[in-house]
């Protein structure tokens, strides 16, 4: 019975008044399988008669009057189509309005929206753009972006306006990115699978002999009249690039002599198409040409967290190594190998120290582990030892305890001496503990008293001694991820309250639940909504618009949520 109650108010709460000098017409969305689904429309010239609805299996007619909905709130009518017959449809409003115009909705079919035919998929920075027709299916009011990952083709995106957009998220400097784009209409139907297009990937190989880079790349696919033109471009010692050559579109690999030693060359490619002139660029690749010292003493020192939650990188090298590209390699915790993460472009004379800030690494689900590798003028490659972040976890105990545990972190040949654990305040970092090696677990208790022990960070950190291979001994502080910790909130309610007594208010009271989402409902037993507050310091003082309500049994709802997602809910009677 209050389910009813309550869909009835919020239909008569939903509808809305208009004004209108003509007659609209129902906006005919889409259709779902047999099924033709519309908005309602606004009129307010006249009394309602009908909404009607006209099919025929041309576009240009003529159309004959499906069927009459003297509903005026039904938004579907099932049209039964057994022999998948193709079908054109409209609709009109039929009000009695005098001398008012009547309008007729979009004419859609029955078919799949028409397809988004790519433009183009082209390298922006770190980014990729995507841009493409607009479906000619007047249902459509969204587009399904699609990139290839490890194998399936997965949705990354839905955009409502326009037709580009860019993705962020992709690996253009790394890999070639796949993509499609489906036109979506409100029924949730799809236009086909269309040809993908991808990303041009570029990649280099110098010759330090021969004084040449060897560039390759995938050649653009599916444009509709084909690649017309393809072109190397090329920037010198951070100037503005220049066209170096144009080459076959069926080409997929180019050699580039080098003019000046010791420089350092930005280059990609551009693929137009035939035709349209619509065009695509490759990831920009950088490199240095030059005959490398090999780095003699390359080594990864210290992977440690900074307070936003990113990872430093610290390695060191002779200054005196002669190397034209270093990589940034990375495992995150579940991945199976190291994955590139960056390519450093390095300028002589070369750092001792050096230091990479990881803005993507994720060290809160697990250890992050790098190593470091260079590769000389002649492609040989060196790679140092890895390292691998400490990572800290815990949980809250049922004593009203926080337990805080990790595992030493790996450092290569650094020797951990102790680990210092500390809680972070409004005032700063507080040390509350520092323990030898073998210990790897630490119990802190929480203040029942104190609201702001509700939800606790931590952080720790490992005190390590290095002896570097110049004989050099060093001391490295490896700082972990930031574990917080939240004690479940726990909700007393009363079970009675007088407004003229000593309790004046029902408020439920709540142990450990700031920062939590909170709401109050309290009902009268018609269902009608009595109280209703956000701030779980606010009660209901037993009036409703200013008036004393009678004695008597009156329901509520209470609804919790806690920061890390724990929902408390509760309901009764008072």
């Amino acid at each position: 019975m209050r389910i009813r109650i309550w869909t009835f108010i919020f239909f008569i709460g939903g509808c809305t008044v208009g004004t209108s000098a003509q007659i609209f017409p129902p906006e005919l969305l889409c259709l779902r399988g047999d099924t033709l689904i519309w908005e309602l429309p606004v009129n307010n010239c006249g009394p309602f008669d009908s909404y009607d609805i006209f099919f025929s299996d041309d576009p240009d007619g003529p159309y004959t009057l499906l069927a009459s909905i003297t509903d005026p709130a039904q938004t579907t009518y099932v049209h039964p189509n057994p022999t998948n017959a193709m079908w054109y449809y409209y609709m009109v409003s039929d009000y009695d309005c005098p001398g008012q115009p009547q309008l007729s909705s979009d004419t859609l079919d029955n078919r799949l929206p028409e397809v988004a035919v790519l433009e183009y998929v082209t390298v922006v920075g770190e980014d990729i753009e995507l841009s493409w027709v607009e479906s000619s299916s007047p249902e459509v009011y969204a587009y399904i972006v699609y990139r290839l990952i490890a194998g399936n083709v997965d949705i990354i995106d839905t955009v409502f306006t326009g037709t580009t957009y860019v993705d962020d998220g992709a690996d253009p400097l790394n890999q070639s990115e796949l993509y499609y784009v489906l036109a979506l209409d409100p029924c949730g139907n799809t236009s086909i699978f269309l040809n993908p297009h991808s990303t041009l990937y570029l990649s280099s190989e110098l010759d330090p002999c021969t004084r040449t880079v060897s560039l390759q790349w995938n050649r653009y696919r599916n444009w509709p009249n084909g690649i017309g033109s393809q072109e190397v471009w090329v920037g010198i010692d951070g100037a503005a690039p220049e066209l170096a050559a144009t080459v076959s579109p069926t080409d997929s690999s180019y050699t580039y002599d080098i003019p000046v030693d010791e420089a350092e060359y930005c280059f990609f490619l551009k693929a137009v198409e035939a035709g349209t002139g619509a065009s695509s660029n490759s990831n920009v690749i950088c490199l240095t040409a030059d005959i490398v010292q090999p780095p003699d003493e390359l080594a990864a020192v210290n992977a440690t967290v900074t307070s936003s939650q990113e990872v430093e990188l610290q390695w060191v090298w002779n200054t005196d190594a002669e190397i034209n590209q270093a990589g940034i390699w990375r495992q995150q915790t579940g991945e199976t190998a190291f994955q590139s993460v960056d390519n450093l472009p390095l300028t002589p004379p070369l750092d001792f120290d050096n230091a990479y800030q990881d803005a993507t690494a994720q060290p809160g689900d697990g250890p992050v582990a790098y190593y470091v590798t260079t590769t000389d003028a002649c492609g040989e490659v060196v790679q140092s030892n890895s390292v691998a972040t400490l990572h800290l976890q815990g949980s809250a105990l049922p004593d009203l305890s926080n337990q805080l545990s990790w595992m030493p972190p790996d450092l290569g040949d650094a020797v951990i001496d102790s680990y210092r654990l500390y809680r972070i305040t409004p005032l700063g970092s507080q040390l509350i503990a520092t323990l030898s090696p073998t210990e790897l677990n630490y119990t802190d208790p929480v203040d029942v008293e104190n609201e702001l022990e509700s939800f606790i960070c931590y952080y720790a950190v490992a005190e390590s001694t290095l002896t570097l291979s110049s004989g050099e001994v060093r001391s490295i502080e490896t700082r972990s991820n930031t574990a917080c910790i939240e004690q479940p909130a726990e909700v007393f309610v009363p079970n009675a309250f007088n407004p003229f007594g000593v309790n004046q208010l029902f408020k439920p009271v709540i142990r450990f639940g700031q920062g939590a989402e909170y709401e109050l409902l309290v009902f009268n037993r018609y269902g009608q909504l009595l109280f209703q507050t956000n701030d779980p310091d606010d009660g209901w003082d037993g009036r409703y618009e200013g008036q004393n309500q009678s004695q008597g049994a009156y329901v509520y709802r209470l609804r919790l949520q806690q920061a890390n997602g724990r929902v408390v809910e509760k309901s009764g009677v008072v």
